[in-house]
């Protein structure tokens, strides 16, 4: 099993050799895990959508239309890989 360090000294073989925007752009996409997948609370998400749940009952058939394919359009980015 590895420890905190052999972790460290993984990232750190990986970055070797590489360059200075490649390395930038490696630590941007680490705070954003940091921030928006490792950041984020369960019980933090649940009540976030639980307070957004009751406005879904008012909509218009036109805005349910719009709802609906802004969720099927949001399924099919979900394998991609994010750029930078």
């Amino acid at each position: 099993m590895l420890t905190k360090i052999n972790f460290e000294q993984e990232l750190l073989k990986e970055i070797k050799g590489l360059t200075q925007s490649d390395i930038a752009r490696i630590v941007k996409m680490i705070h954003f895990v940091k921030k928006e997948i490792l950041g984020r609370n369960k019980e933090d998400a649940k009540l976030q959508i639980m307070g957004n749940a009751g406005m879904l009952k008012n909509m218009t058939d036109e805005e349910t239309e719009l709802f609906n394919q802004a969720v099927k359009r949001k399924s099919l980015f979900r394998d991609r890989a994010v750029r930078l």
